[in-house]
C-alpha cells in the first residue's frame, strides 16, 4: 500500500514538473485539421524555342562583262564607240577616221618622234601591268610557243588567263591616245608631278620619268579615277587599291564628274558588255551631238589622202612589245 501510494507521488510530481517545462499548461492533444483537397502540382513553364539561327545568304557574284574576244576585236569596236567624238585622251586632239592625228585641233607638239605623233594608238587607262604582273603567268614561264621554246608576260597572260584577256579587252579600259605620248606614258601610274615642264605643246600631260608617274589634266582626272574604280569594283581582286589610292581616286571623280560624251559612251559600253559602272545609274540618260567628221587641217596643210593616210597607219604601229598605257 505504502509504494502503491509513492508511486501515486511520484507520477504527480512528474506531472506538474512537466506542466511547469511546457509553461504551466498540461499538453493538450491537437486534433490534426483535415486535410484540404490537394491542388494539382503546378508544371513549369515550357521554355520558348530557340530561334533558328538563319545561314545568311551568299551575294550572287557580280556579272562578268562580255568583252571583245581578242585586242584586234577590241580595237575594232572602240573606233565605232569613239566615231561620234573623235578625239584623243588627254590631249584632246582629233583624228581621222584612219587615225591621223590633228595637232593643230588641240596644239600638240611634237617632244621626239614626228612619225609616232601623227597617229592614234589604242591603249589603256590602266596598263595592262598593273592587273597582271602578280599573275603567275606574268611571272613564270607558263606557256610554250610553236617553236617549244616557254614564255611569259603579257602575251602568255592572254593566252592563260581569261579574266586578264578580258581585263586588257574590257572597253571601258581601252582609249585613242597620240601615238608618242602613248609611248612615252609607257606603264606610269598616273598622279601629281610637281614642277615638270610640259614637253607636247598646249596638251596638258607631264611625265616625271624618274618617278614613273603621269599627271593628266585636271578635267581628264576624273575619267581616269573611273576607269580604275570600274575595273577594281568589277573584277574583284584582280586590281588591289590601297586605302589612299581609292580616296584618291574617288576624289578625282567628285572634282570631274562625268561630261555628256563621257556618259554617252559609257551607256554605249555597258551595252555592248552587259555591265555598267555604278555611277552610270546614277544619272539621267544624255544626247550627244557628233563632232566634224574629219579634222581640218592646219592654215597651209593640205588636206590628207584617206588612201595614203591607211598605208601610213598601217607603218606607223609601235615597235613589238610595247605595252602602252
Amino acid at each position: 500500500m505504502l509504494i502503491g501510494m509513492c508511486t501515486r507521488w511520484l507520477t504527480a510530481a512528474w506531472a506538474a514538473a512537466a506542466m511547469m517545462a511546457c509553461g504551466g499548461e498540461t499538453a493538450q492533444q491537437v486534433e490534426p485539421e483535415p486535410a484540404a483537397d490537394k491542388a494539382p502540382p503546378v508544371s513549369e513553364p515550357e521554355p520558348a524555342p530557340k530561334p533558328i539561327a538563319e545561314t545568311p545568304e551568299e551575294p550572287e557574284p557580280a556579272p562578268t562583262p562580255k568583252t571583245p574576244a581578242s585586242m584586234a576585236d577590241a580595237e575594232t569596236q572602240a573606233a565605232a564607240l569613239y566615231e561620234a567624238q573623235r578625239q584623243t585622251f588627254l590631249c584632246g586632239c582629233r583624228f581621222s577616221k584612219t587615225g591621223r592625228v590633228s595637232p593643230a585641233s588641240c596644239g600638240y607638239r611634237t617632244r621626239a618622234d614626228e612619225q609616232l605623233a601623227r597617229y592614234v594608238k589604242w591603249g589603256h587607262v590602266v596598263p595592262p601591268a598593273d592587273f597582271g604582273a602578280q599573275r603567275a603567268c606574268w611571272t613564270q614561264p607558263l606557256c610554250t610557243a610553236e617553236d617549244g621554246h616557254k614564255f611569259r608576260g603579257i602575251e602568255c597572260c592572254q593566252q592563260s588567263d581569261p579574266q586578264f584577256a578580258a581585263m586588257r579587252a574590257d572597253l571601258f579600259n581601252l582609249v585613242p591616245m597620240v601615238g608618242e605620248l602613248a609611248w612615252d606614258r609607257s606603264n606610269y601610274a598616273f598622279g601629281e608631278v610637281e614642277g615638270e615642264a610640259r614637253l607636247y605643246g598646249s596638251c596638258d600631260v607631264e611625265i616625271d620619268r624618274d618617278a614613273e608617274l603621269v599627271e593628266a589634266a585636271p578635267d581628264v582626272r576624273g575619267d581616269v579615277a573611273r576607269t580604275y574604280l570600274y575595273l577594281a569594283d568589277t573584277y574583284p581582286g584582280a586590281l588591289p587599291l590601297s586605302v589612299q589610292q581609292r580616296a584618291s581616286f574617288q576624289a578625282w571623280a567628285a572634282e570631274d564628274p562625268p561630261d555628256a560624251v563621257e556618259q554617252q559612251r559609257a551607256a554605249a559600253i555597258a551595252k555592248l558588255q552587259g555591265v555598267a559602272p555604278a555611277w552610270l545609274s546614277e544619272l539621267p540618260p544624255v544626247a550627244v551631238e557628233p563632232a566634224d567628221s574629219e579634222p581640218k587641217p592646219a592654215d597651209g596643210e593640205a588636206k590628207p589622202d584617206p588612201d595614203a593616210e591607211a598605208t601610213e597607219t598601217a607603218a606607223a604601229a609601235l615597235p613589238p612589245g610595247q605595252a602602252a598605257g
